[in-house]
Formats: structure tokens, sequence, C-alpha cells
């Protein structure tokens, strides 16, 4: 009996899984209603991807820098902590070397400066740097080395960074870096500084930056370094006629008047010597308008070189087909006495 009762149990179990699988399959009357075919809509062509346009972006133009470099014979006992603060001024009107002079006694009261090397140069706006040799010896180079920038400027408009590296070079890449100084420079502007961890000894002196001369002929001094730099973003067109080494000999050749400095007694038993060289600006009557030093050997005379300089005079006929005024090098030679 209880077999019987299960058997229908089972077999009617059986009947509702079946229906209800049916039912699961048969779509719904909403959903036999509403389906339709489908069709797939062409979609629209993209087209093919162009290669970007290449843009040519033209390299910044240098700008020109001219770098000057004073020495600074300085007494350690009466001159103080030396900032190594940069100052500025414009540079029209520090036509003459004296005005320089000034400019630095102000701010450096005590150092006894003379110019040693002025170079004229381009700097880029790059990792390229501009190399200047101030001083030579055995594996050992005193150099500095100038690059430019874009700087963030005004916001609006970009500004341009000249970065200044002094370096004692033992051969590249082994270098020690003695400064390095980032400026905001401005068109028509000059920067000057001193590094004051660089504190040249006599000996050291004499090695880099006077190599003839005698070590007898200096006591046990201390030197420092002034740098100045002399910024145009845009070169003005010069008002002169600049001449090189070759036609400045033309010309100093035909000097009507032309005065040589004397070495005083002190030097020559010093056994001092070396070569100035000058820059001066013929004026269209024959005179000396402005003069200034552009390097030195012999900074003992610097002062005097200038004095006499500018007592030289040419010829007017130099100025008769163009009244430009005459920018030209006078060099002075001095060899000391053998003894």
């Amino acid at each position: 009996m209880l077999n019987c009762e299960y058997l229908r149990f089972k077999s009617a179990a059986l009947s509702l899984v079946c229906l209800a699988l049916i039912v699961a399959l048969m779509p719904s009357p909403v959903e036999a209603q509403t389906r339709r075919p489908t069709t797939r809509r062409p979609q629209p062509q993209r087209p093919a991807a162009q290669p970007e346009p290449e843009i040519k972006r033209e390299p910044l133009p240098p700008f020109q820098v001219m770098a000057r470099v004073y020495q600074a014979r300085i007494d350690p006992a009466s001159v103080g902590d030396v900032s190594g603060q940069v100052y500025r001024l414009r540079t029209e009107g520090l036509d003459d070397e004296e005005k320089w002079l000034n400019a630095f006694g102000k701010v450096y009261p005590g150092f006894d400066l003379a110019l040693i090397r002025s170079s004229q140069l381009r700097v880029f706006r790059s990792s390229r740097a501009t190399r200047v040799v101030l001083g030579s010896t055995e594996g050992r180079v005193l150099e500095l080395m100038l690059s430019g920038a874009n700087s963030y400027g005004d916001g609006k408009t970009p500004g341009t960074a000249l970065i200044v590296e002094t370096n004692l070079n033992f051969g590249r890449p082994q270098a020690i870096s003695l400064d390095i100084e980032t400026v905001e420079v401005e068109d028509g502007m000059s920067y000057f500084y001193t590094v004051p961890g660089l504190r040249i000894s006599t000996d050291d002196y004499i090695t880099f930056l006077r190599p003839d001369a005698p070590r007898a002929a200096f006591g046990d001094e201390v030197y420092m370094l002034v740098f100045a730099f002399s910024v145009e973003l845009t070169p003005p067109v010069s008002q002169a006629r600049i001449l090189d080494e070759a036609k400045s000999e033309e010309i100093e050749a035909a000097a009507t008047r032309r005065i040589v400095p004397d070495v005083t007694e002190d030097l020559k038993r010093r056994q001092l010597n070396g070569a100035v060289r000058t820059r001066v600006e013929i004026a269209p009557d024959g005179r000396i308008a402005h003069a200034h030093i552009i390097s030195s050997t012999f900074p003992e005379m610097n002062a005097a070189v200038l004095s006499a300089v500018r007592q030289w005079e040419f010829s007017p006929n130099l100025f008769a087909d163009d009244k430009r005024p005459i920018s030209a090098i006078v060099r002075f030679d001095f060899t000391a006495p053998k003894q």
C-alpha cells in the first residue's frame, strides 16, 4: 500500500517538473507580439587616422654677453666677509674703464681692482655652454661655463636666464664646481658679483693668471675675482666702424701722435712684464673719445696705459668718406729688462 502511494506521488511529481520546463521554454505573449526580426544599420565609416603634422620648432637665437673678469688684490685683515650677491646696473654709459671701477668700488671697498680679461660671447639658450678659460696649468683649468635658458619672465612673456658656472677642471668630466649663478637678465643691463669662497693664494695666482711672473715679485697676497656680464638680447646696430686686430694695426700705424707709458722703476726691479690690449673709439676729429681695457697680463700698468692711449691722435683724413667713429684695438707690450 505504501509502495503504490509512493509510485503515484513520484509520477505526479515528474509530471509537474516536465510541465514547468515546457512553460519556461515558451515565450510570453508580450514577448511573442513584440519580437521582430532585427536588422543592423550600417555604421558610418570613420576616416583613417591621419598622422599629425610635424611641428617645426625654430631654435631660439643666442644672445650676446660681454664677459669681464677683474682681479682684486685684498688684505684679508682689512676686508671682512664678502657677500656673493649679484648686483646690476645699466650698461649704457659704462664706456670707460674708470666707470666700471667706480661702480665696483661702491660695493667692494678696499679692493685693488684691475681688469685681466674680457670676451665677447654668443650664449645659447640650451645645454650647450660657452667656455672662457681664465688660466691653466698642468692638468688643471680655471674656467667659466656660460649657458642660457628661457625663464618664467613676467608670466606672459618668457624671460631669459644666464647660468654661469665657475669650475676648476681636471679634465672632463672631472671638475670641481666652485660656484653656480643663475641670473634673470634683461636687455642692456650688466650684472656683477664675486665668489666669496674663491680666494686665490699668491702661488695659485701666479700659476693660473701670471705664469711668466717671477714668484719673488710678490709677497704673500690674497686675490679674489670679480665677474661682470653685460647682456644684449637684441644687439644694437653699432654706430662705429669696428676693426679687427689686422685692420687695427693699420690704423695704429697711421697715428699722428702716440704716447707709450713708462714702466716704473719698482716694476722694473720686480722683473714684471706683459701686454695690455685696449679698445679705443676714435672720434671724427682724430682724438680718442673712449678707451677701456680688453685684456691684460700686466694689470699693474692698466691705469698708465689708459692715460697714455687717450692722448693718441689720428688724421681726420681717416673720416673723409665715412664720418662714423672708428673702434680699434691698440696693444702695448712691455718686456722686463734683463738683469
